[in-house]
């Protein structure tokens, strides 16, 4: 019986060892994207590519961060009335690239890395599960920004946050830091769209 089950096993990751070959040979379009992804801390190179199939190489057709934000299930709800803030659940949305990007946010959380030390400051008021959503809707804030402007988060050979002098640390990483960036991005982007 036990001899089955491990032959069963096995199998099992033959398969599997196969879909991901698939999966890798069918990113060569998108080399460049798949990547740009894998220099997020925390993202490998099968999340990179579950991440390019969900969402695709083309960021414009979401017109800003906030916009893909909102359609992967991570922005933070709105429920407020009379002052008072009542829930701030995040809406519906693709589940499926909402689970990825929270597997990746708990796998850098363990990083030396900016988005690390986002966790921790969050876990000082929040829960972990609220603290991995928080991490990884800034991922995909850091996501649209490197597909927009094809830069990779860290330079080649770049060291990770915390091991770098403060003059190497590229301008996405200080992206990654502030949301003055997003901030302009978002006054662009939910201006009232114009019917032709």
């Amino acid at each position: 019986m036990l001899g089955h089950i491990h032959a069963h096993i096995e199998t099992l990751q033959r398969e599997i060892i196969d879909i991901d070959r698939y999966l890798l040979a069918a990113m060569q379009p998108y080399a460049w994207a798949h990547q740009l992804l894998q220099t997020i801390p925390g993202v490998d190179e099968i999340a990179a590519a579950l991440i390019l199939i969900e969402i695709g190489d083309d960021m414009a057709r979401f017109g800003c961060a906030e916009r893909l934000a909102c359609w992967a299930a991570l922005s933070p709800g709105n429920n407020e009335s009379a002052g008072k803030r009542k829930s701030g659940r995040t809406r519906h949305g693709n589940s499926i690239i909402r689970f990825i990007l929270c597997e990746c946010a708990n796998a850098a959380r363990m990083t030396k890395s900016t988005l690390a030390s986002k966790y921790r400051s969050l876990m000082a008021r929040k829960s972990h599960k609220k603290a991995i959503v928080a991490v990884a809707h800034k991922m995909i804030r850091l996501i649209f920004l490197m597909l927009s402007r094809r830069q990779p988060l860290h330079r080649p050979g770049h060291r990770l946050r915390g091991h770098e002098r403060e003059e190497e640390r590229p301008a996405l990483d200080q992206a990654a830091q502030d949301d003055r960036p997003l901030a302009v991005a978002r006054t662009r982007c939910c201006q009232p769209l114009k019917h032709r």
